[in-house]
């Protein structure tokens, strides 16, 4: 998998990870790949 960087534009990543999380499981969905859930998001 490859490595991305997320660019929190107001200052509140952790706010919006919940949000991110959602749009990149559309993406991978819309790829036919599988969701991923929070820890996978956090590479816990």
């Amino acid at each position: 998998m490859k490595s991305a960087i997320e660019f929190a534009w107001n200052g509140t990543l952790l706010d919006e990870a919940n949000a991110v999380l959602q749009t990149v499981n559309a993406i991978l969905s819309g790829l036919s790949r599988a969701t991923i859930d929070m820890q996978v998001s956090r590479g816990v």
